[in-house]
């Protein structure tokens, strides 16, 4: 079982998201926006998992990588799925935050099946 964070501004998608994760017999926290997401790592006991929309409020998931790379804790600590509706843009300084934090793409829209898949993966990763 897995620790999960679903950050997403859209409510039906963290929604169903967040039951595949249950129904696969992982834990799931959510949170719409960037700040939230970044509080919720900085105080979670639990190494999570974090499914991270790149464009969401206040903090973009690409911010939210650029803070995750200047924290040593939070860069070990926590795994990275970066999901966007747009992979190939991602480019630059984005290729290189994703790089630095191992952080895997999910295009959207994405399987289930191989999202759990990549959930799976990372959850091998954190408990080595």
């Amino acid at each position: 079982m897995a620790h999960v964070l679903i950050v997403d501004d859209d409510e039906s998608i963290r929604d169903a998201v967040r039951l595949f994760l249950e129904d696969a017999e992982h834990d799931a926290l959510e949170a719409s926006d960037g700040v939230t997401a970044l509080r919720i790592l900085r105080e979670s006991q639990q190494r999570l998992i974090v499914l991270l929309d790149a464009s969401i409020p206040q903090l973009s998931g690409i911010d939210l990588l650029r803070v995750v790379v200047a924290d040593p804790l939070l860069k070990e600590r926590h795994a990275y799925l970066l999901l966007t509706g747009a992979p190939n843009l991602l480019l630059g300084e984005a290729e290189t935050l994703l790089a630095e934090t191992s952080a895997k793409i999910v295009a959207k829209p994405f399987e289930i099946a191989d999202l759990l898949a990549l959930i799976d993966d990372a959850a091998e990763r954190l408990s080595a």
